[in-house]
């Protein structure tokens, strides 16, 4: 089997509570950058919000990235915040993760292995 080539990159970079939105861009923004320069034609679209209020409880940040291929194959990468940990790092953590993947070259991420490991 074949996965296919890259056709889009996506996701989604959040902020919750008292944190400020920039945290969400700036993690956005860092994760596209290292994105693009592994993959200068492939569309890059990480979008930075807040969660509401009433879809979060306390104080959070976090990014999730997506590759979508030619053959429906979806490999990702994510990173959560901590206390002290730079948003530029937390958005290169998440994309290194989704860059790692799609390096090898296979059908599953590092967090798909172990599920489908059982039926081979």
């Amino acid at each position: 089997m074949d996965r296919g080539d890259i056709r889009r990159i996506h996701g989604t970079a959040f902020v919750a509570g008292k944190l400020p939105d920039k945290v969400s861009k700036n993690m956005a923004d860092s994760a596209t950058r290292l994105i693009k320069s592994a993959y200068p034609d492939i569309a890059v679209d990480i979008k930075a919000i807040r969660e509401p209020p009433n879809r979060a409880e306390g104080i959070g940040t976090g990014i999730m990235i997506v590759a979508e291929t030619s053959n429906g194959c979806l490999l990702s990468g994510s990173a959560l915040g901590e206390r002290g940990v730079p948003a530029e790092k937390v958005g290169e953590t998440a994309a290194e993760a989704l860059l790692k993947d799609l390096r090898h070259g296979g059908m599953f991420d590092h967090a798909d292995f172990d599920q489908f490991y059982t039926f081979f």
